[in-house]
């Protein structure tokens, strides 16, 4: 079982190998009889040239940048190409090259208007393409008399050479982005607790969904966060004794934040942005003795800095409705954020205030449209 296996994929790859040596594109140069597989002539037709056309999407990276468009290809393969070894000349083979030319124009007019084209309407301009490319072939089929009018091939290669010269392709890499942009975060982290706050509570893990909107290189965003730790000592509850906080109660600490920040340094590999804000943190525990959850909230300040370090970095072009902006942009990145909150819990006894200082580490992700230059 294991060499019928094994003889199927080496017949498989030779198959495969030997098509892709039949294929020639257009950068691979002029044809050559080699591209012509043996025939009878029919009637006036002493030799066919058999060419093809699609559409697929086609990735590069360019300055840290992973480009995705789609392209148009075109080739011609030995297998159907054919000719009648009766008629062989250097001016048979121009007429077929002149074809190939065409061929070539036809494909950069298409890629031209894949840019700014809708992805749902690919096929469509495929189809219009190829009826038109087969239009002028007939034309000059029947104008050259498949390739024996010497005067008239002239004159259609000089028309084709001109239209190659106007039709050099251009690739747009490079990128002006709208001004509107949408970023998310997730983050694992650590906080620190100092000042009187230190004195009641300890040092706890967390984590945080961070949800942003960018406006060029400003920035707005809000933090959802949940984390644990311990009380330190007891903590009285100045408006009425049931909503105490006791030595060694687990707790949970809720936040909910609201930030504005500007980017200082925002390339393709790196963000860093200063951010300030304002929010509502709390903490809650389920004493054993108790049914429901109690604890202790306030407002408080937070300000810090947001690090990205960004590993994919795409652009991919759909062209929809012929928008302005013809391109997706997204980003995927290591996020990292250290700040300090400062707190006033004036529910406990003392109202004791301190700060925290925080390290969280995390995945985000970031996305918006773009115009290619």
């Amino acid at each position: 079982m294991k060499k019928i296996t094994l003889l199927s994929a080496l017949c498989i790859l030779f198959i495969s190998q030997i098509q892709a040596q039949n294929v020639h594109t257009w950068k691979m140069g002029p044809l050559t009889w080699n591209d012509f597989t043996p025939n009878t002539a029919i009637e006036k037709q002493v030799s066919h040239l058999e060419y093809y056309m699609g559409i697929e999407n086609k990735s590069q990276e360019v300055d840290g940048v992973q480009y995705n468009k789609p392209v148009a290809y075109a080739y011609t393969t030995s297998e159907y190409s054919w000719v009648d070894t009766n008629y062989l000349s250097d001016q048979l083979l121009q007429y077929n090259q002149c074809i190939f030319d065409l061929v070539e124009v036809y494909r950069r007019r298409l890629e031209g208007k894949l840019q700014d084209s809708s992805i749902f309407s690919h096929g469509q301009l495929l189809d219009n393409n190829m009826r038109m490319l087969g239009d002028d072939v007939r034309r000059i089929e029947l104008e050259t008399n498949y390739g024996t009018d010497t005067a008239a091939l002239h004159r259609w290669q000089n028309k084709i050479k001109e239209r190659l010269n106007e039709s050099l392709p251009t690739t747009p890499y490079g990128f002006v982005d709208a001004p509107f942009a949408w970023g998310m975060a997730f983050d694992l982290g650590y906080h620190y607790t100092g000042g009187q706050l230190n004195d009641y509570f300890r040092p706890g893990i967390g984590m945080s969904f961070n949800f942003e909107l960018e406006y060029k290189r400003a920035l707005f965003g809000s933090t959802i966060y949940m984390g644990g730790s311990k009380c330190r000592k007891d903590a009285p509850n100045v408006r009425n004794d049931y909503n105490d906080l006791y030595r060694e109660d687990p707790l949970i600490t809720l936040g909910l934040f609201g930030y504005c920040g500007y980017s200082i340094v925002d390339n393709n590999k790196t963000r860093l942005t200063p951010f300030v804000g304002f929010g509502l943190l709390g903490y809650y525990y389920t004493p054993e003795d108790e049914g429901s959850s109690m604890g202790s909230g306030n407002g408080c300040f937070h300000f810090g800095i947001i690090y990205n370090h960004i590993f994919h970095n795409q652009v991919s072009f759909w062209g929809l409705n012929n928008d302005y902006y013809n391109a997706d942009h997204s980003k995927a990145y290591i996020d990292v954020r250290l700040y300090g909150t400062y707190n006033n819990f004036k529910t406990i006894v003392g109202a004791p205030q301190g700060f925290t200082l925080n390290l969280q580490v995390g995945i985000g992700l970031n996305g918006g449209r773009t115009h290619c230059k």
